[in-house]
């Protein structure tokens, strides 16, 4: 009999782990190909600054084609001076204590323009508190982006310590973009993800712990 716990305890422990792995995005419209009220150059769900439009890539990314679909977003200054720039989204979620949160998207520098650099912000917020807290900062090393190479991708993970965690804010800044002959970042196929059990891993899961309970019963 104690085999047969030792069994059910090994099975629980490996079903749990795989249940835990599956994620899937939370950002709406995460690679801009729906346009949003203001026009084309408006994605919906998304909040954005001046001279940060929605573009079809391949018409205006130097040849360029869209990391996915059709549709991205381009950032250049705006008025012919260096433009701050900021491109980003709110999602409601629950975030538990220990929970990894993941924030990436892919990014083209085109016409070798120069900016400071490009930082990456996640804020959160609590139940019962409408104030945004947290706002971690990263150096997303897009200036180092060898100008030409195509679509590179970038990922930024968090472990959320924070209890009770119910909202995600996640955005991308780009500080004193100087354009060099047109269009200077173009960016698409933006992600969020927190892991999350899966359906199918679960059910496998309560249909391992029958058959292991039919085994220990047989013993």
């Amino acid at each position: 009999m104690m085999r047969s716990y030792k069994f059910l305890s090994v099975v629980v422990v490996a079903i749990l782990a795989c249940a835990m792995t599956a994620s899937a995005n939370l950002l709406l419209n995460p690679s801009f190909e729906t346009q949003g009220a203001g026009g084309s150059w408006d994605p919906a769900n998304w909040w954005r600054g001046d001279g940060n439009d929605r573009t079809d890539i391949g018409s205006w990314g130097g040849g360029w084609a869209a990391q996915e679909g059709t549709w991205g977003m381009k950032m250049n200054n705006v008025g012919g001076s260096p433009t701050n720039h900021w491109l980003g989204q709110e999602v409601s979620t629950l975030v538990g204590v220990g929970d990894q949160i993941t924030f990436s998207f892919y990014a083209l520098r085109n016409n070798d323009p120069t900016f400071d650099d490009a930082y990456v912000d996640l804020g959160m917020m609590t139940a019962g508190d409408d104030t945004w807290f947290n706002h971690l900062s990263f150096a997303s090393g897009l200036s180092n982006q060898v100008y030409g190479s195509g679509w590179v991708q970038y990922t930024f993970i968090v472990t959320n310590q924070t209890p009770d965690v119910n909202a995600i804010q996640a955005w991308v800044n780009v500080r004193n973009v100087n354009s060099v002959g047109g269009t200077d970042l173009l960016f698409d196929s933006a992600s969020l993800t927190i892991p999350e059990p899966t359906m199918a891993a679960l059910l496998g899961f309560s249909g391992l712990i029958f058959l292991a309970a039919r085994r220990m019963k047989r013993k």
